[in-house]
This record gives C-alpha cells, structure tokens and sequence, in this order.
C-alpha cells in the first residue's frame, strides 16, 4: 500500500510547477545581498511547503533553482549553495560606476525589485555599513564609495 502512496505523490509532486513568484511552495523571508562593487553575493532564506520538501529530498535542490532564479531580480547569477532552507548566490554586473576619480570609485546602486514583500532585506555596502529593510518588495537607490 505504501508504494502505490509514494507513486502518487510523486505524479502529484511532479506533475505540479515547483513555485511561481507568487506560489505557496517557495517563500523567501530574508535576503541579505552584500555588495562588492560590480558584483554581489545574495544569501536567501526561505521555506518551502510540505510538497516542495518532499520533492527536494526525493530529486535534489537543483530541482528549486529555476525558481530561485525567476525569484532574483538580476541576470547573470551562479548558484553556490542551495539546500531546502536557503540558498547562496554570486551575482555579476549588478552595477556600474558613475564616477571614477584617482583615489576612489562612485558605484550606482539602483532599486531592485522582487515578486513580493520580504519580510527583512539586508544590505552590506561596500563601505560595511548596513541597511535593513523590513516587508519591503524594493531595495532603495544608494550611490557607494569605494576607495582604492
């Protein structure tokens, strides 16, 4: 009896898209993105509902990085970790300079924007200060400073 269960659920299971920006499968709650100049590390923390987990466990993590993917709002992104609670993510050419003068470099920061309110976003300018960001689907502008 428990073979024919397990069979169908994974028709269901894989039959039934994994998340969709607005899904009940996959919630980010917190993204934390570091910001390195061009580029940005981007740690998420999410849950998955009982039907992803169980799709996770049977197939792998990589079977939830298209939609980590339609989740970030940038194009040129590398996976680094991904488990069924979070992931670590490399993005490329997030910015560009607006300035560049002899002893420093004017990185501009523009807003990003997710599919959904996140319930905190954490920023980490290159300088080290810190922004924290509370049910917020945006990032707001910022123009940073990098000394050579």
């Amino acid at each position: 009896m428990w073979k024919i269960t397990l069979i169908v659920m994974l028709l269901v299971v894989s039959s039934a898209p994994l998340a969709s920006a607005s899904s009940t499968y996959l919630k980010v709650d917190e993204v934390t993105m570091w910001l390195e100049g061009y580029n940005a590390t981007v740690e998420l923390n999410f849950e998955l509902n009982f039907l992803a987990k169980t799709y996770v466990l049977l197939f792998g993590a990589k079977t939830i990085e298209p939609e980590i993917r339609k989740f970030l709002p940038f194009e040129d992104i590398k996976v680094l970790k991904l488990n069924d609670k979070g992931a670590l993510v490399r993005v490329i050419n997030i910015t560009r300079s607006v300035d560049e003068k002899s002893d420093r470099i004017y990185y501009l920061y523009q807003p990003y924007y997710f599919s959904y309110p996140i319930k905190r976003i954490v920023i980490v300018y290159p300088d080290g200060t810190r922004l924290e960001l509370f049910n917020r689907d945006s990032t707001p502008p910022k123009i940073a400073t990098i000394y050579k």
